[in-house]
């Protein structure tokens, strides 16, 4: 893909459905067998839990990139506590453009 946040924001959407199915394997006990070895349940919420933050850091991102398809970047979040989703203060990605 050309542009790098709907790229982030597929990811995170991705990575949030795993997330969600992995928790719901493991808050339901649902059984699962690999090549027939049972996965144990802990396995699912080690999943679910590195799964989540990857799709948190995922929608992060896709909040600071700037979009290559024309619609620009979520100046709200891009603008949290004066930093950019980035960490950096003085992001300029975040900076307001100056007039031409």
């Amino acid at each position: 893909m050309k542009c790098p946040k709907c790229t982030s924001m597929i990811s995170g959407v991705v990575f949030t459905l795993i997330a969600g199915l992995q928790a719901t394997r493991a808050a339901m006990g649902w059984e699962v067998q690999v090549n027939g070895s049972a996965v144990p349940i802990w396995a699912s919420v080690v999943v679910a839990l590195i799964t989540g933050l990857l799709a948190i850091f995922s929608f992060r991102t896709a909040c600071c990139v700037k979009c290559c398809c024309g619609k620009g970047k979520d100046e709200a979040c891009c603008k949290k506590d004066g930093k950019c989703c980035c960490g950096k203060a003085d992001c300029p990605e975040c900076a307001p453009k100056k007039a031409e």
